[in-house]
């Protein structure tokens, strides 16, 4: 979303050629959600789980410790994405810090555990939506 606003420095319309008048657009970049950390790819069965640690704007914490909530309800969205960076595979709405990938699911997307994954994490805002991300490459281990 973006708002455009035009301030007056006097408060009246800008007439005359010493008039200030300046824009502002506020595209609510600063509020978007920092990318998940620490995204690692852990075998279950025949599964591969994708965990990840959330990061937040709030107070600074320590890396191993869960930063305080700012935004409810804390959702993500999971993409797996090909060499050519063509996402094959989105996990919607994850309201945990971890999905699963199932064997059945790789087996249709020509993968396997032993395949190297690229993988993006976004953190949902419901007050701006997609925050930033970054690509992880992993394999499960």
């Amino acid at each position: 979303r973006r708002a455009r606003f035009v301030a007056n420095y006097t408060g009246k319309l800008p007439t005359g050629p010493t008039a200030k008048v300046s824009a502002v657009i506020l595209d609510g970049g600063s509020l978007k959600p920092w990318s998940p950390v620490f995204v690692r790819a852990e075998l279950s069965g025949d599964d591969v789980i994708f965990k990840w640690q959330r990061r937040d704007r709030g107070p600074l914490v320590p890396a191993w410790d869960d930063p305080p909530l700012a935004d409810s309800p804390l959702t993500f969205d999971v993409e797996l994405l090909d060499g050519a960076g063509v996402v094959y595979r989105t996990f919607a709405g994850v309201e945990a810090e971890m999905v699963t990938y199932s064997a059945a699911d790789m087996v249709t997307d020509g993968m396997s555990q032993a395949s190297m994954f690229n993988v993006r994490v976004f953190q949902i805002s419901p007050r701006v939506g997609r925050g930033k991300a970054r690509i992880y490459r992993c394999r499960a281990t």
